[in-house]
This record gives C-alpha cells, sequence and structure tokens, in this order.
C-alpha cells in the first residue's frame, strides 16, 4: 500500500462508484495498481487474476500505519503536531475536502506541510495559508498515510463533537441523521460553516481571514457560549409573551 499513490486510489474509487460491473471493477484495480494496460489485464490467467485481486483487498483491509512525517520529491513533510491547537480555518477546511475523495490530496495538504525546523524527535511546520502549492504533489504521497491520517483526523473530530453537544448534537448515529425542517435548520445547512463565521466575525467580511485564524476550540466555545445565550433570552421572551 506504500507504493501506491492516492492518485491511483482516487483514480480507482471514482472508477468503482461509476460501475456496478464487479469483473470490470477488477480488471480496473489490477490496471490502475498494477500499470498494466486493460487489454494486457485481459489476458491474465482467471487463477492469477484472482489472486491479484485477492491481494489488493488483503492491503485494503489491513488496518495502515500511521506516520507523523514522511518525504515526498526531496521534501519532508510533518503531520499538524498537536490536533488540539488546530485552527478553526484548518478545521473547516479539512472538514470540507475529506467530504469526497477526489478532494484529498486537498486535505493531505492541510495536514501534513513542509517541515521548516526540526528538534530531536520535535518539528515545526510552515504556518497554514489555505494555499494551493502542495495540493498536486500530494496526488503522489502514499495511499496508505492518506487512509491512515484520514482515520486519525476523524477520531479526533469525533471528540470534538461530543466535546460540544450544544452545537453538533450527542454525536450518535441517530442524531446526525436527524433533519431539521425549520426555516433556520434550512439555512445553517445550507450555508454551513459560512454562517457560523459570520457569527465569530459579527458580520464584518473583513475579518474573516482573521476570525478562521483563531484556535478551534476558541471559536466553539464562543458558539457554544452565543447559542445558549440565545436560547436562554427566547425562552425568556416567550415566558413574559404568555403572560401579557
Amino acid at each position: 500500500m506504500a507504493e501506491i499513490p492516492l492518485k491511483n486510489y482516487q483514480r480507482f474509487l471514482k472508477m468503482q462508484a461509476e460501475s456496478t460491473d464487479e469483473e470490470f471493477i477488477a480488471q480496473k484495480m489490477i490496471e490502475i495498481f498494477c500499470g498494466i494496460d486493460l487489454k494486457e489485464v485481459a489476458k491474465i490467467k482467471l487463477t492469477d487474476l484472482n489472486e491479484l485481486i485477492e491481494h489488493f483487498n488483503k492491503i485494503f483491509n489491513q488496518a495502515p500505519k500511521f506516520y507523523h512525517r514522511f518525504k515526498l520529491k526531496d521534501m519532508e513533510f510533518g503531520f499538524i503536531p498537536n490536533l488540539e491547537d488546530i485552527s478553526w480555518g484548518e478545521y473547516i477546511d479539512l472538514e470540507h475536502h475529506l467530504n469526497n475523495w477526489d478532494n484529498y490530496h486537498k486535505a493531505m495538504a492541510v495536514m501534513y506541510r513542509p517541515i521548516i525546523n526540526t528538534r530531536k524527535d520535535k518539528y515545526e511546520i510552515a504556518p497554514y495559508t489555505a494555499s494551493e502549492e502542495y495540493h498536486e504533489l500530494m496526488k503522489y504521497m502514499p495511499m496508505e498515510i492518506a487512509i491512515s491520517s484520514r482515520v486519525f483526523f476523524l477520531r479526533f473530530r469525533e471528540r470534538v463533537v461530543r466535546q460540544y453537544p450544544v452545537l453538533f448534537g450527542d454525536g450518535s448515529e441517530e442524531d446526525r441523521d436527524k433533519e431539521d425542517f425549520s426555516e433556520r435548520g434550512q439555512f445553517n445547512k445550507q450555508w454551513g460553516w459560512y454562517s457560523s463565521i459570520y457569527a465569530v466575525a459579527k458580520g464584518d467580511i473583513s475579518k474573516y481571514d482573521e476570525v478562521t485564524g483563531y484556535g478551534l476550540h476558541k471559536c466553539l466555545t464562543y458558539l457554544t457560549f452565543e447559542k445558549q445565550k440565545t436560547e436562554i433570552e427566547q425562552r425568556e421572551i416567550q415566558r413574559i409573551n404568555k403572560r401579557k
């Protein structure tokens, strides 16, 4: 798995999503991951083809090792040293890019950035700027690292969701699947994080870049406070109106 570049895995998943022909998918798997022309794959003996398919299926079912750092094209990249210190902007961009395998190379450019300083087993990575500079390069990173870092981040995301139930619910699958059909609920669904950025920036568009540079927990704590405060004020208004 370490020898398969991310771009090949992205290509395979896109093809797999567009076809229901299992034989064709199996042949394309060999073409993409072994670098064999599809016409030549068709000439492979069935027993050999099945062995190759079984080999790749085993690889994809293995739990990949997590890597804090790796080298690519004579550059060393390091994973965000401490996700608890992640900026709000990094978190938003990661959530967005990880929703679609076509954008995973963009997510990797957020998670892994050039190492600019090292000291023993510690390292410092380049500041996050939302630049597209390393997007294309990350398509060539090992698939194994991309998959393991995704798992690592999603575990962190689960902890964040549980830590802020006022914003995200209780984090259960039932709660995630619950649809809010109210006007406010549909508005928030349409605008997603933009409405939260608007709230933290108090509607000042010139401060959007500034507030997304704040720490994730700082912003989520503020949003939790504002939501609880607003809900209490609304209930108080409702009680006053009932007395009239």
